[in-house]
């Protein structure tokens, strides 16, 4: 599971909150649909970039939101994967 890291949150549900929160949207599923989808991965590429939640939540955002299981060693790795998934889309 994921060290526990002192950043903005504690755990993996407080992220998705956090997201709920900043795009407007009343429930964590509805990032899966347009708008908020594409709202959702854009903060998550800003999250990314700005360190801004431990990898683990990083991990569990990206799971959701792309439907791909990928554990993140380091920040590089994951902006890596976050900017494939904005080219290939």
């Amino acid at each position: 599971m994921c060290d526990k890291i002192e950043f903005e949150t504690k755990n993996s549900n407080d992220v998705f909150e956090s997201f709920v929160a900043q795009i407007g949207c009343e429930y964590v599923s509805d990032m899966r649909f347009e708008p908020y989808n594409t709202v959702a991965k854009s903060l998550l590429r800003a999250a990314v970039v700005e360190k801004k939640y431990a990898l683990c939540d990083i991990s569990a955002l990206y799971d959701y939101l792309y439907g791909r299981h990928i554990e993140f060693s380091d920040y590089a790795e994951a902006e890596k994967a976050t900017e494939g998934e904005e080219k290939g889309a």
